[in-house]
């Protein structure tokens, strides 16, 4: 997996015996690569199974949340964060997934929805840099108000 060799990786983990391939940091791994694949639906389904057998799990949920954004499941996502900042607020994942549950609250309420194309290329940074960018006026105009 860390040469992004995934469907490999993939059929690796598949041939596992159930009671490992039915823990949270097998499916986690799974739920990755189906992430890396940007098969965001199958990465989904993943990690909701993991959150129902390791509710308690908090190592990588900062890709479930960044799965439920690109599939715009708004209501997911802010579960997702409540669940998780009320577990512990100091874990680092709990504050990375509340952050792109407000984010993505902020964008919705402030009316602004970027669209880029599927084709486009751009780093987990340079993606949020350019969010918060086109977020952040509208949203300090928007908390002005309330």
């Amino acid at each position: 997996m860390c040469s992004y060799h995934c469907k490999e990786a993939i059929n690796i983990l598949s041939h596992l015996p159930s009671h490992h391939y039915n823990t949270g940091w097998v499916l986690c791994q799974i739920g990755r690569v189906y992430f890396e694949l940007s098969e965001y639906m199958q990465a989904e389904r993943i990690f909701s199974e993991v959150r129902r057998i390791e509710n308690y799990r908090v190592e990588g949920m900062e890709i479930y949340s960044t799965t439920l954004w690109h599939l715009q499941k708004d209501v997911a996502l802010s579960v997702l964060s409540k669940d998780l900042t009320d577990m512990d607020k100091n874990f680092p994942e709990a504050w990375c997934v509340a952050g792109r549950s407000q984010l993505s609250r902020c964008l919705r309420c402030s009316g602004c929805q970027a669209r880029l194309p599927p084709s486009t290329v751009l780093s987990k940074k340079h993606l949020t840099v350019f969010l918060l960018e086109l977020a952040a006026p509208r949203c300090l105009r928007v908390s002005q108000v309330l």
